[in-house]
């Protein structure tokens, strides 16, 4: 115990010291990190993180891990200048992999046993740096039992026992306390070390509600958006952030500790749920089983929900925006003919991997529906994708990353297949939610991979810089090495411009700045000159992927309504 909390201490003292990667998985209930794939996929967890195993791997948690790959040096070091650029990197262990290089030393092995540990299974507490005992809530807010309280200056070590090896996406079961309402922020430990990048800063979710919000008669936008700030609420409740909402670990059958460590902001841990979740079974699999029981389409009037009226969001900046129409372009607030000008939910504030908006709704009759949207997504040419989620689940695997298509203006649509036929949906009579949720869709593996490209040039540029006090043979034998590794590089930036252009369809902004970094290194693998004084000259064109790659996982959707209308029978 006292080893452990030696090493929590240490830790502690890391990240307090910016010396960890800022990594958000963004993401999804629980907002946390990497990982999202290309939809239809098949499970492929050993090489990316371990996504709810569901067929595609979209994360909401991982989505923001992968945004947030380089720390705030590195982001620092890459905006200087030519002239002055200093390629400073965080004094880290440069052996601790990504997500995908820890997950490619193990088997790809799947337990489908379920582990919940709570209260009775915290083996070491600290609360700023001092050990003590865990303040414990007792039945707090209707959940049954003892909750662990950690606050923003707390470690928590949790005691688990493994029957069977293999990954287990890890979630918690938590209360966001009110604190100061910023992100809810840890740091996760297995076994006292952090076992990749990734789990060096994870984000929990608030919940928020605009509960209360009303359409001001005559408000311009300026006054819509701060109104839209105050009538946010906090909503707190107890939240099981959902396989995708987390990340995969690898666990040996046996004992292990599972560390959990606090950069901002309090709350309240249940339990501790370690777990693999079936993947969605296909549409046309689940639609025949539907078929066979008997279900038909529904015979009730159709169902209109308003986007602004959501009954709860993840995420304070998702406020109802008014619609207005752009004088310049016509384009982003232009109607369909027929759309009911009001409010909308806007898509510059839900753009981020893991937001969530989440709608409720009440069906009198059960059968099968369809659902309608009038959205507008004017602003990526490739698509955005949303994870669609009824009753908080998957109803099948194309909903893990349905596609938004590119389009001038606002528009009347149906959730369908590529054929243009629409989806159906079985809806029980009674209550429902539905929840949509930014997820990257095929994006997240060529923005982690340029990232990876830009980490090991800057690791490169660091060990450089240690080369300098070497001997005349030793130094030429470390830049050797160090051209061998840019020369990987410059392969990997090939390989992942040419997978922009195939999902663009065209050679876009992120193959230009891929092609010219890619073309510096190559120059500067085969001169003569001093390594050192070229690698000055990439910082432009690092800064220039950077910021690429920021823009390019952003999924804005802008969504004014939303309709459940009965399937017609003889269309389907």
């Amino acid at each position: 115990m006292g080893q452990e909390n030696g090493r929590m201490k240490n830790w502690r003292a890391r990240t307090e010291l910016g010396t960890v990667v800022a990594a958000q998985y963004g993401a999804g209930g629980c907002g946390a990190l990497l990982e999202q794939t290309l939809p239809g996929a098949v499970r492929q967890r050993p090489a990316l993180c371990a996504c709810k195993g569901k067929r595609i791997l979209v994360a909401g948690l991982l989505a923001g891990l992968i945004m947030k790959g380089l720390s705030s040096s590195e982001m620092a070091s890459l905006a200087q200048t030519n002239a002055d650029l200093k390629m400073e990197w965080l004094e880290e262990d440069d052996s601790l992999p990504d997500h995908r290089e820890y997950a490619a030393a193990f088997e790809a092995r799947y337990p489908e046993a379920e582990i919940r540990v709570g209260a009775q299974a915290c083996v070491g507490y600290e609360e700023n740096g001092v050990e003590t005992a865990p303040v414990l809530y007792t039945d707090y807010a209707g959940k049954s039992g003892s909750s662990v309280y950690t606050g923003s200056h707390t470690s928590i070590l949790f005691a688990v026992e493994v029957e069977e090896e293999g990954f287990y996406d890890l979630a918690l079961e938590y209360y966001p306390l009110e604190g100061s309402g910023g992100k809810i922020l840890r740091s996760i430990l297995i076994d006292g070390k952090q076992p990749y990048r990734e789990l060096g800063r994870v984000e929990y979710d608030r919940i928020w509600s605009a509960d209360g919000w009303t359409e001001p008669e005559e408000k311009g936008q300026k006054e819509r958006e701060a109104d839209g700030h105050s009538e946010m609420t906090q909503k707190p409740a107890w939240i099981v952030n959902t396989a995708c909402d987390s990340l995969s670990v690898h666990l040996t059958e046996g004992e292990h500790t599972i560390s959990i460590v606090s950069l901002a902001e309090p709350m309240l841990i249940h339990q501790v749920i370690l777990r693999n979740e079936k993947p969605a079974q296909a549409y046309d699999e689940v639609k025949a089983f539907w078929d066979a029981v008997g279900i038909r389409a529904a015979g009730s009037h159709p169902i209109h929900i308003e986007a602004e009226h959501m009954k709860r969001a993840s995420s304070q900046m998702l406020y109802p925006m008014q619609e207005q129409t752009s004088q310049e372009t016509g384009m982003i607030r232009t109607r369909v003919q027929g759309a009911k000008k009001g409010n909308v939910i806007s898509g510059e504030s839900w753009e981020e991997a893991g937001q969530w908006a989440e709608w409720e709704f009440d069906v009198e009759e059960a059968g099968y529906y369809h659902l309608a949207l009038c959205d507008c997504q004017n602003y990526v040419k490739n698509g955005v994708y949303r994870k669609i989620m009824i009753d908080g689940m998957v109803p099948f695997a194309e909903m893990e990353g349905y596609c938004f298509p590119y389009g001038r203006s606002w528009r009347k649509e149906m959730l369908s297949d590529e054929a243009g036929t629409p989806y159906v949906f079985f809806l029980k009579k009674g209550h429902h939610t539905l929840r949509m949720e930014v997820v990257l869709g095929d994006r997240a593996d060529v923005v982690s991979e340029v990232y990876g490209c830009l980490r090991q040039i800057n690791s490169v540029c660091s060990r450089m810089d240690r080369a300098g006090g070497m001997d005349e043979a030793g130094r030429e034998k470390q830049l050797r090495s160090l051209r061998e590794e840019l020369t990987k590089v410059s392969g990997q930036l090939e390989r992942t411009a040419g997978r922009v252009q195939e999902l663009t369809g065209r050679h876009s902004g992120g193959t230009k700045v891929m092609t010219a970094l890619k073309s510096q290194l190559d120059k500067l693998i085969e001169e003569e000159s001093d390594l050192a004084d070229g690698m000055k000259e990439l910082g432009s064109s690092m800064h220039a992927c950077r910021n690429w790659a920021d823009g390019f996982v952003l999924q804005p959707l802008a969504i004014d309504y939303i309709n459940i209308v009965s399937a017609d029978a003889e269309k389907r």
